[in-house]
Parts: structure tokens; C-alpha cells; sequence
């Protein structure tokens, strides 16, 4: 009986994510404090003909992804394009999760899609610091 139950969670639970994962495109990952840098990241031209390029927030990262593609051949090609600018991006397997996502190049209703236009940034120093 109680294998019974852990079969069907994993029915369940772990084989919808499994189905979904897909291929994308990691540029670049960042900590919470260098959020605007990550979102200033996303508005590069570079990207400007790439499908699905977005800022996806995981615990105390953001990482700026590209794409949602079927199949690894598919993710190279994007890979390729951007390559030259990032030379650090990889692909990856990723679970699309539309409610992580906090900037969008495609979706200008994004409740963070205001930080990404900032023209200041401030610097956070310790209170000890000198220069």
C-alpha cells in the first residue's frame, strides 16, 4: 500500500517536471545584490533577434536565460549567436516556470521591467570603508 502512494506522487510530482524540462541558453547567473546588473545584461542588442530571453529568479539568484527549446541542436544555435558577447553562456536543461520569471524582453507588463531602465545605479559599501 505505501508503495502504492510513493508510485503515484511520483506520478504525480516528478514526472510533469521531467516532461517539461527542456533546453535554454544560461548567460549569466548573479546574487540578489546585482540585480540591476543581471536585468542591464538582458537589454543587450545581441539579444534582440533570440526567442524568450528573460531574468528568472531561484532563491538569491537571478539568472538570464534564452530560450525554451525542444532539443539540444536547437539551444546550440542560439548558443552560437551569442557566444562572441558572453563567452561564459552554456546550455542547460530548464524547467519554463512563467511564475520565476521577472523581466521579460517580450513582456513589458513584468513588475520589474521599470529596473532594467534605471540610469543611476548606487554603489553599497561597507560602513567601514575607506577609499
Amino acid at each position: 500500500m505505501l508503495s502504492r502512494f510513493f508510485i503515484y506522487l511520483l506520478l504525480i510530482i516528478v514526472m510533469p517536471t521531467v516532461v517539461m524540462a527542456k533546453y535554454c541558453v544560461q548567460v549569466s547567473s548573479v546574487r540578489t545584490i546585482d540585480k540591476n546588473y543581471i536585468l542591464k545584461q538582458a537589454e543587450s542588442k545581441v539579444f534582440k533577434n533570440e526567442s524568450n530571453v528573460r531574468v528568472e529568479k531561484t532563491g538569491n539568484y537571478f539568472s538570464l536565460r534564452i530560450g525554451n527549446f525542444a532539443n539540444n541542436s536547437e539551444a546550440q544555435l542560439s548558443l552560437d549567436r551569442i557566444k562572441s558577447m558572453f563567452p561564459d553562456a552554456f546550455i542547460r536543461k530548464c524547467t519554463y516556470r512563467p511564475q520565476s520569471i521577472i523581466y521579460s524582453l517580450e513582456d513589458n507588463s513584468l513588475a520589474y521591467k521599470h529596473i532594467a531602465k534605471e540610469k543611476n545605479s548606487i554603489t553599497y559599501l561597507p560602513p567601514n570603508y575607506e577609499n
